[in-house]
């Protein structure tokens, strides 16, 4: 008889120390209207109220499960929010400064014009999330996927966004100077106004980005994608684009382009390929030493030394020279010679 009730007290309180753990709603209240919830949540052996404008200063809900609650202006600041659930919670205007949102599920919440400054948000769900106009200068964004969320307006200054996911997201006249995006995928991104300046965008993915009139001045693009990309009226002024991708990019009205002779522009392709094959020609022609090609107004002079020998080692100059000139036909066209067997 004692043993069945041992176990079942054991199972008891391992069953409550877990359910505290993750939280237990006290007091739960729902807006028929709204579909959020608010009231009194136990976590961790500690009740906060959760309402709108609460303040939850320091304090510690990690895990809790506060999903479609209304934290609207709460105050979350230094508090520990990690991996907890705040799926579609409203957090707008909220006060996220210096939280720790680590691993926390925020997919679809409300976080427009809240203040999440060096906020921690590593592995974070913000998938389809409302994140416009929010304040998250200075923060540690590495990695995270913003995929369908929104952003137009945000401040992203000083943001490190290395190898983050914004694809389709919208960036509208957000704020994005000084930030780190090296690696990012950006692909058909709405920047359109954005205010990118003095940003590393290296090796950045912006395929049919659009970017017009955004301000990308002493921003770093070396390397970065802009296949069909609109920069239509963009700012590039002092900006580094070496080894850019920009065939079929738009840059119509483009200020301060830089380089644009040695950008993988359609033309410019090909007259650098053709600038190759010609330091190909010449370098092996100096090793040669025997043959010279000189091209000039469509023609090409070719020039052959004669050279004798008597053992096949050692060659020695004769006066005898052969020279032909050739018409060179437009377009690319390459030629060769052989001897007549």
């Amino acid at each position: 008889m004692k043993r069945p009730i041992i176990s079942s007290v054991f199972f008891f309180l391992f069953f409550a120390t877990f359910s505290i753990g993750k939280g237990v709603w006290i007091e739960e209240t729902f807006d028929p209207e709204t579909g959020l919830r608010t009231g009194k949540i136990e976590v961790n052996g500690r009740i906060y109220r959760i309402y709108p404008g609460a303040n939850l200063f320091n304090a510690n809900l990690s895990g809790a499960n506060l999903s479609k609650t209304n934290l609207q202006f709460a105050d979350l600041s230094l508090a520990n929010l990690t991996e907890t659930e705040l799926n579609l919670a409203n957090l707008q205007g909220a006060r996220l400064i210096g939280t720790d949102l680590t691993l926390a599920r925020l997919e679809r919440a409300d976080l427009t014009f809240a203040s999440a400054r060096e906020a921690k948000l590593s592995g974070a769900k913000l998938a389809g999330a409302d994140l416009s106009a929010i304040w998250l200068k200075g923060t540690n964004l590495i990695n995270v996927s913003f995929s369908g969320a929104k952003l137009a307006g945000a401040n992203l200054s000083e943001t490190k966004l290395g190898n983050a996911n914004l694809q389709g997201v919208d960036l509208s006249g957000s704020g994005l100077d000084k930030s780190d995006l090296t690696g990012a995928n950006l692909t058909e991104a709405n920047l359109e106004r954005a205010y990118i300046g003095g940003a590393n965008l290296e090796k950045a993915y912006l395929m049919r980005a659009n970017l017009e009139r955004a301000n990308l001045t002493e921003a770093n693009l070396n390397e970065a994608n802009l296949y069909d990309a609109n920069l239509k009226n963009v700012d590039f002024t002092e900006a580094y684009i070496s080894g850019a991708y920009l065939n079929g990019a738009n840059i119509e009205g483009a200020i301060g382009l830089p380089n644009v002779g040695e950008i993988d522009l359609p033309d410019a392709k090909d007259e650098r390929i053709a600038e190759l094959e010609a330091k190909l020609a010449e370098y092996q022609n100096e090793k040669a030493g025997t043959v010279v090609i000189k091209s000039s107004n469509g023609e090409a002079t070719i020039s052959f030394n004669i050279e004798g020998s008597e053992d096949l080692k050692n060659w020695q100059e004769t006066d005898k020279q052969i020279t032909t000139t050739i018409q060179l036909r437009d377009g690319k066209k390459f030629y060769r010679f052989s001897l007549s067997q």
